[in-house]
């Protein structure tokens, strides 16, 4: 393509703010013009004027074997670029302020490149095991609570409850051992404690029972002997 210049003007006015000359610089509009440009950003871009590219930062990697330079400098569309890595592009018009009406503007093709799941895997990989471990420590902490709540709290009164009711009900002298910190332990041991209780209420009601069967046998017997004695009585008292 021909070459094409940038031209910036400046007047050189004297004391009285008259104009006494006019300050110019030129510049080549090529790729080192394109890399001074974008040099503090490490922006990928092509400089174009109509359909011809003046400059670009990707020279190197020929861009136009890969996307026909009128395509790639056509003004607002998006242009895929493929290859071993894919860009995608998008030219607009720029314009210097102060710039003459009849001086042509520059077309600027901004080259952005589009990462592949390839390209980041460490970095995804990072991510995901970050996750992970959020997971599972929130997995941890909702369990803890979850069971604190839900289990070791109902199991704590429980036990409480049955300690109680052992207290109030162990009449025969049952030795109440300490308990382990252990929460099924304790509510083992507890209830265990209740069933000795429980077994040695039976013991005394069976007894009782027994010897209430005892003397109604003795009262029917002795009830039994007095209406014999009766008998008798009124026997003997008409036979005589």
């Amino acid at each position: 393509p021909p070459t094409w210049l940038l031209r910036v003007a400046l007047p050189i006015v004297d004391q009285a703010n008259t104009p006494i000359g006019v300050l110019t610089a030129v510049q080549a509009i090529d790729d080192d013009f394109a890399l001074n440009l974008v040099r503090k950003t490490g922006f990928n871009v092509a400089l174009c004027q109509g359909t011809d590219v003046l400059g670009t930062t990707m020279r190197e990697n020929a861009l136009d074997q890969n996307l026909p330079e009128d395509d790639l400098c056509t003004i607002d569309k998006d242009h895929l670029i493929g290859g071993s890595q894919y860009y995608l592009a998008r030219a607009g018009t720029a314009q210097a302020e102060n710039q003459i009406k009849s001086s042509r503007s520059l077309t600027i093709v901004d080259i952005e490149p589009l990462y592949t799941a390839n390209t980041h895997t460490g970095r995804y990989i990072q991510i995901l095991l970050a996750v992970g471990i959020f997971v599972f420590a929130f997995g941890v902490i909702a369990y803890t609570f979850i069971t604190r709540i839900f289990f070791i709290r109902p199991l704590r009164r429980i036990q409480a409850r049955v300690r109680s009711l052992v207290a109030e009900t162990n009449n025969a002298g049952t030795e109440v051992q300490s308990l382990t910190t252990d929460e099924l332990s304790m509510l083992a041991r507890s209830f265990n404690l209740l069933s000795e209780s429980l077994s040695v209420q039976e013991s005394e009601s069976q007894a009782m029972t027994k010897q209430m069967r005892d003397l109604l046998i003795m009262s029917d017997a002795f009830i039994s002997t007095l209406n014999l004695e009766h008998l008798l009585g009124e026997i003997v008292s008409r036979l005589g």
